[in-house]
């Protein structure tokens, strides 16, 4: 990623339509099963019975990365360098309405940083992974704020975890003094952390907490129980009559895009959630 003399950003030429249902190559599940036998198995790594005392005691955020992972993930972002990026296609956000999950990647002294790579993947909201497609999966940039939007659905939970966004990010190369982390952002039911109590992911870590996606949703515009009525329900996401400016003017501007968009009958944004991200600083332990 490079910058321009504006100022702007630019991300790689390899970006696709956001939320273009793309195959995934057979070589990438290939490379993608080779790297999941290393990493697994290398102590500095993702091996379960290692991770807590090397990479887990990087970030106070730092979650194992799971078996989900695929390389090659495209980019997804709507704008080259705006850190607006679309992950579901229109068919899922009609079927179970669209999430907005927005967040913030900064130091551990609070500074945003702009051009922070994110590559986020995800489970529907009937708890499935995609493989044979790119689907629910994507990168993008991170804005001059350090900020992100991602507009998607809300990921269903499974095994007795609750539904979680995983992303792993990665500073940009002016900032090679700070570590990359690979974390999760829960969505808990009414934004209840106790979710978290009965993961078994536990067993090899402390509950992540502090992990826990800030969700809302806005009062229903339906005059009848639909599947927006029901994911807000199902989820208990507590219901805000007024959001804070930055996010209203996202979810304005987002529905404008759904509507330019066409084929989605109306549908809108209804519910959504906040989760900041902090890159800490190469050479320091937890």
């Amino acid at each position: 990623m490079t910058t321009t003399q504006n100022g702007e950003y630019t991300s790689p030429t390899n970006i696709f339509h956001p939320a273009r249902p793309l195959r995934t190559p057979p070589l990438s599940l290939l490379l993608t099963a080779f790297r999941a036998l290393y990493i697994n198995l290398s102590p500095w790594s993702e091996n379960v019975l290692f991770w807590r005392f090397f990479r887990g005691r990087k970030n106070a955020q730092a979650e194992i990365e799971g078996p989900y992972y695929v390389l090659g993930a495209p980019f997804r972002e709507v704008d080259v360098g705006s850190g607006k990026a679309v992950l579901a296609t229109k068919e899922m956000m009609k079927e179970n309405q669209p999430f907005l999950f927005t967040g913030r990647v900064t130091t551990t002294d609070g500074e945003p940083i702009p051009g922070a790579l994110i590559d986020i993947w995800h489970a529907n909201t009937n708890s499935q992974y995609y493989f044979a497609s790119y689907t629910l999966r994507g990168k993008l940039h991170t804005d001059l704020n350090g900020r992100f939007e991602i507009l998607t659905v809300a990921p269903g939970g499974y095994l007795g975890r609750a539904g979680h966004f995983h992303y792993i990010v990665t500073p940009p190369e002016e900032c090679g003094d700070l570590n990359p982390v690979t974390t999760q952002a829960y969505v808990c039911g009414g934004n209840n952390e106790k979710e978290l109590d009965g993961d078994f992911a536990n067993w090899f870590r402390k509950p992540r907490y502090q992990n826990t996606v800030q969700a809302w949703s806005l009062p229903s515009s339906s005059t009848s129980i639909d599947e927006s009525d029901r994911v807000k329900s199902h989820y208990s996401f507590p219901v805000v009559n007024t959001l804070d400016a930055e996010t209203d003017e996202a979810v304005k501007r987002w529905n404008k895009w759904l509507e330019a968009e066409g084929d989605g009958e109306g549908v809108k944004i209804e519910a959504g959630g906040y989760m900041g991200t902090t890159l800490t600083k190469k050479g320091r332990w937890l």
